[in-house]
């Protein structure tokens, strides 16, 4: 090798290193108070860790508890329960290894389409410029992002077989994540084969597709089986299914996880009722995708550009981003951000190659060290005084965050049932038993009227020693939808628990704390 190609390639390890090393400053500033306090972050990652616990006290998902995801995010922590027991600050940790290897993994990809310093701004950009509002996130999303990415990744220069194998069960790791995910990146990467073998001029030409597309799906295929077959095994085939398959038509039934929020930051905009703190992240995602997936595919349509090494990198990016941008449903501004991955390194790609093509540098030169700023503000500023919780210590962000914590963990012991319908997160920190099938209720369709019920047979047999209630559900009957059933989970709620304590509203939710009467256990009304 020349010498000039050996100082080249040392150069590039010690530039991957050096942003690498900077990242994970970053992050473990963003996550952990020095010396190593875990910072405490609410999110559904705390529902998935306590199925996780239900799984290693002998219960089975999809049978025993609901979940509509597929069961990547539970075997992952129940892997880590497994050697160091369950701790709080492994979804610390989880969340920096993510956001590593999603920097890692973008750099990758960015280094085979843009040259020299330019190929760190994208991957800079997605660290710096959105992962604190829009990345601490421990749950299934994040995961499904890395294997989607690696999986463009395997195949972004050659389609060799080796390679389709490879991107086929990275696609159904996927899919073990987030199953919509999955399969919209197999979907992706299927219909880049198809465009990468058209126009079907010569025998040998179709033969190459269907060999190449038979080598991807089987790949896919046998490694999910693989992945969810034990699940399967276990709950049965219709419990899986129901649960994973069939519930997207109650999950979409709840405004928040359906396409219109994509529309509506916009009207909210106009109207001046937007979150100001993160407007320019929420402006740029908004505008990003898919404005900037659209844009290639269109081009190429029009002006049929020579088929190129280069152009098979733009397309495969541009129809990735666009199966994942259709796949996502609830598109706010954190989803945004987990599907932009594809549009950022096409942005870079552009602005790279174009007369402002330091722009994104300058930005860069900005971002980063506002985003340090933010790191090292986070490590200096006051916060509550750290907690001990039965899972480990922590500190709060704010007295807010941590008030429904603090005020449970004061009067429970570890065992203790407790039932946190809107969203059961605090069971798993302070190692509390959720007495239903059910982590997450709402007042629409997506908690239909038989889960109620079932819901209501579950408290009788196990009545919770203290229901965490969002005050917007208590209504008159006057005021329900048609399709909010939970007039009877109020009324038992209201006949055998009393209102203890009010807690402080947040986001919109007006926590309750109930507690069981003296007597509460001696009517069962679901009879």
């Amino acid at each position: 090798m020349p010498f000039n190609e050996k100082v080249k390639k040392l150069s590039e390890r010690w530039g991957t290193a050096a942003f690498l090393t900077i990242a994970a400053i970053y992050l473990y500033l963003t996550l952990f108070l020095l010396p190593a306090t875990p910072i405490f972050f609410e999110d559904d990652h705390f529902i998935q860790m306590y199925d996780s616990v239900r799984m290693m006290s002998g219960e089975v998902m999809y049978r025993n508890f609901f979940q509509f995801t597929f069961p990547g995010t539970e075997v992952w922590y129940l892997a880590l329960f497994s050697l160091f027991g369950e701790r709080i600050w492994l979804v610390n940790v989880t969340i920096l290894l993510l956001g590593l290897s999603l920097s890692a993994a973008i750099l990758a990809v960015s280094k085979k389409l843009i040259p020299g310093i330019y190929a760190y701004v994208a991957p800079a950009l997605f660290l710096f410029f959105g992962f604190r509002w829009y990345g601490i996130d421990g749950g299934h999303r994040l995961f499904s992002c890395l294997f989607a990415t690696l999986s463009i990744l395997v195949i972004f220069e050659k389609t060799t077989w080796r390679r389709l194998v490879a991107a086929g069960a990275l696609c159904a790791m996927a899919a073990m994540f987030t199953q919509t995910r999955g399969v919209a990146i197999f979907g992706a990467i299927g219909i880049y084969l198809i465009w990468l073998h058209f126009p079907y001029k010569t025998i040998s030409r179709v033969k190459d597709f269907f060999s190449s597309a038979a080598i991807y799906s089987v790949s896919f295929a046998v490694t999910l089986c693989l992945l969810i077959g034990y699940f399967v095994a276990t709950a049965g085939v219709s419990n899986f299914f129901r649960s994973t398959i069939g519930f997207a038509q109650n999950y979409n039934a709840d405004p928040v996880n359906n396409s219109n929020l994509y529309f509506k930051f916009w009207l909210d905009l106009a109207a001046g009722t937007v979150n100001k703190a993160s407007l320019p992240m929420d402006l740029f995602y908004y505008l990003l995708v898919p404005i900037v997936y659209a844009i290639p595919v269109v081009y190429y349509l029009v002006r049929k550009p020579r088929e190129s090494q280069l152009w098979r990198k733009v397309m495969l990016l541009s129809v990735s981003g666009i199966c994942l941008f259709l796949a996502t449903t609830g598109l706010n501004s954190v989803r945004l951000y987990h599907v932009s991955i594809p549009g950022i390194i096409l942005l870079c790609y552009w602005f790279q190659r174009s007369r402002w093509r330091l722009v994104p540098l300058i930005g860069m030169a900005v971002v980063i060290p506002a985003a340090f700023g933010l790191a090292l503000w986070g490590q200096v500023k006051k916060y509550p005084s750290l907690v001990e919780l039965p899972t480990g210590r922590v500190v709060f962000t704010s007295e807010m965050a941590g008030e429904k914590y603090v005020w449970l963990n004061d009067r429970t012991e570890p065992g203790d049932v407790v039932f946190e319908p809107y969203r059961t997160v605090v069971n798993f920190p302070l190692k509390l038993r959720n007495p239903t099938s059910f982590a997450t209720l709402r007042d629409n369709n997506y908690t239909t009227q038989q889960q109620v019920e079932q819901i209501l047979r579950e408290l009788s047999a196990n009545p919770p020693k203290y229901v965490l209630w969002d005050g917007n559900w208590t209504k008159v009957d006057t005021e329900r939808k048609p399709d909010d059933h939970l007039r009877p989970l109020q009324d038992w709620l209201r006949s055998r628990y009393e209102l203890r304590q009010a807690l402080t509203p947040v986001f919109g939710i007006e926590i309750q704390v109930w507690e069981i009467k003296a007597d509460g256990g001696a009517t069962d009304l679901t009879k």
